[in-house]
C-alpha cells in the first residue's frame, strides 16, 4: 500500500454532528524535529459515516487483541459544544 498522504499524529478526538449522521476524527499533527517529535499545533480532520467509524473501531479492537495492547487509562473526556448561535 502506498498512501497518498502520510502524517504522524497524536491527541485523537472524536466529534459528532448534532444530527448524529457523521463522525469527525481530529488529530494533532506531529512534526519530526532533529531533537525529536514535537506537536505542531496544526490539526487534521477525517470525516466518516457512523458505519465507517464503527468499522474502524472493530479494526482497532482486533489490532489491540492481536498485538496485546493494554487497555487505555481512565475514561474518555467528552465535551458538548453548543450551536454557534448559542455560544458567547
Amino acid at each position: 500500500m502506498n498512501p497518498k498522504i502520510k502524517l504522524d499524529v497524536t491527541d485523537p478526538d472524536v466529534v459528532l454532528n448534532r444530527q448524529m449522521t457523521a463522525a469527525l476524527l481530529q488529530f494533532q499533527i506531529v512534526d519530526q524535529q532533529p531533537h525529536g517529535p514535537q506537536r505542531s499545533g496544526e490539526y487534521i480532520h477525517l470525516s466518516m459515516t457512523p458505519a465507517a467509524a464503527m468499522n474502524l473501531m472493530l479494526l482497532l479492537q482486533q489490532a489491540k487483541k492481536m498485538m496485546g495492547w493494554p487497555d487505555p487509562d481512565g475514561s474518555p473526556q467528552t465535551i458538548s459544544v453548543p450551536p454557534a448561535k448559542d455560544r458567547n
